[in-house]
């Protein structure tokens, strides 16, 4: 890393009047003998934090706002609208707005995710809405085969109905309990998740699964499956369960990075999936190398989209890992995940965690770390709480 070196007796020597606001392109000697020498010998001169004879332009022209319109622009609005307070005021209200910029900023972004939440979140909706994406109901789908099973939900690939077909029908030649063929006929794939009914816990984690692939959807739709949003089964039928809730996403891909790596072939049958080819004149060793890499930077890649939105997994592994036909590796069920701007679905004393997968700390905070406050104060506070936790 760079550093400022110490001013030589030397350098004060030959320097001894150095001018505070110089046209030439300052040196470091005269940042140094401004912030020492100046201050004494001319304060007339270097009153920034001591006086009002700033001249009136300075920050224009040693900026070269005239180079950029629209900050020129904002600085004239600036100079009209505090007119009345003097040039030491101006200052310290520029510092005061840079610091709280600076602050609003900083991960995991208070501003940006007041400016989701209460505008971006809200659109979606209506937009939502609008093209009829929340009206989603049961004899929109018809369910194929199970794919998984975890704590709170079961995984199931499924399809869109299309107009023309009956659906019951279809069930009923395919037999009782028996997943129908999706065929030609049902050419919209999707993945469903059906939220358990009656296991404690499992409707909670299901609306958080729901929220967090919402906020994805807005803040960085390209690190996990396409969410198309969700519905409750209005009546019981061969597939659905009255009452019970159901997740819906684009089908990305059918097989999951554990899927791949339960093959003895792993990481080689992933090379053409990645790469679109094997690799010509390469050996085994650079070979695998080279898949492994790919693998792992979409990964870090992703998840560090993901953070800088707020939000941790929290739940990293290989069965969450979708692997695309393109070759993408998208990360899903979002139902452990927690967003530290906010605290949601964070709780110190619940372990959300695989315990064959987790780090050995276990959370990414710790329990002693107090229940969040309300969202607004919780927003507020979350770059400390960031920094402290990185």
């Amino acid at each position: 890393m760079a550093y400022l070196p110490s001013p030589s007796l030397t350098t004060l020597k030959h320097n001894p009047k150095p001018t505070c606001f110089s046209p030439l392109k300052p040196t470091y000697s005269d940042h140094l003998c401004f912030i020492t020498t100046q201050f004494k010998s001319h304060p007339q001169r270097c009153n920034a934090f001591f006086g009002d004879n700033i001249p009136g332009n300075v920050l224009e022209t040693t900026l070269h706002l005239d180079q950029f319109p629209p900050f020129q622009y904002g600085y004239m609005q600036f100079q009209t609208a505090t007119e009345e307070l003097s040039e030491t005021q101006k200052w310290g209200f520029l510092i005061f707005a840079g610091i709280t910029w600076i602050y609003l900023t900083a991960r995991p972004g208070i501003l940006i995710g007041a400016i989701d939440a209460y505008l971006l979140a809200p659109l979606q909706l209506v937009l939502d809405s609008l093209i009829g994406r929340r009206r989603l109901k049961s004899t929109d789908f018809v369910i194929g085969d199970k794919l998984g099973e975890g704590s709170f939900g079961v995984v199931y690939s499924g399809a869109v109905v299309p107009k023309n077909v009956n659906v019951e029908e279809t069930v009923q030649k395919r037999g009782k309990g028996r997943a129908p063929q999706l065929d030609e006929r049902f050419k919209e794939k999707v993945i469903l998740k059906k939220v358990k009914i009656g296991v404690q816990g499992a409707e909670e984690f299901g609306e958080f699964e729901e929220w967090f692939n919402y906020r994805l959807s807005r803040a960085a739709p390209e690190t996990c499956a396409a969410f198309l949003g969700s519905f409750v089964a209005d009546k019981t039928s061969s597939q659905f369960t009255k009452g019970g809730k159901w997740l819906v996403w684009k089908f990305e891909g059918n097989q999951t990075l554990a899927d791949y790596m339960k093959d003895r072939k792993f990481p080689f049958n992933l090379e053409s999936v990645m790469f679109g080819r094997v690799l010509q004149d390469v050996d085994s060793v650079k070979r695998s190398a080279l898949i492994i890499k790919q693998i792992m930077r979409q990964i870090i890649t992703s998840l560090k989209k993901i953070h800088d939105t707020g939000i941790v997994h929290r739940d990293v592994k290989p069965a969450n890992l979708v692997v695309t036909r393109r070759g993408q590796i998208k990360l899903i069920d979002f139902g452990a995940a927690t967003d530290l701007r906010i605290g949601k679905n964070y709780v110190p004393d619940r372990t959300l965690l695989d315990p064959d997968f987790c780090p050995p700390e276990l959370y990414v905070l710790p329990e002693e770390t107090p229940v969040p406050p309300p969202e607004p104060i919780a927003a507020f506070l979350s770059p400390i709480l960031w920094q402290y936790h990185p």
